[in-house]
């Protein structure tokens, strides 16, 4: 499951799976924004940033119960300031497997290595 994370939807922090996709409102006429994903609200260090023609990023794969702060700004045709700097918290990793029961044949080997 990918989770898209509006601009005006992060303002909270969630639980969100570590699948995401980031997007955020058209500047004026901007066709190339600078955007910045960190672990550290300062976003110093930044981690992670790219360069981006659209208004959303497909991000990568997170890690699991991480809290993640992102922003990002217009680039082109002219700088803009840095939006707000936006945070959220991937969900917990999935329970471990169930252990699975012997098969029939796995426990007719057992009983007779026991015999």
């Amino acid at each position: 499951m990918t989770t898209y994370l509006d601009c005006f939807f992060c303002v909270l922090s969630l639980r969100v799976p570590v699948r995401v996709v980031f997007s955020w409102t058209q500047f004026n006429d901007a066709t190339e924004y600078h955007f910045q994903l960190a672990l550290d609200p300062a976003m110093l260090p930044c981690p992670f940033e790219e360069r981006i023609m659209t208004t959303t990023y497909d991000g990568t794969l997170l890690e699991h119960s991480q809290n993640y702060f992102w922003r990002v700004r217009a680039t082109k045709p002219a700088p803009s300031d840095w939006g707000p700097v936006r945070s959220f918290t991937t969900e917990s990793p999935p329970p471990p497997p169930a252990p699975t029961s012997l098969s029939k044949l796995d426990y007719r080997i057992s009983q007779c290595i026991i015999c």
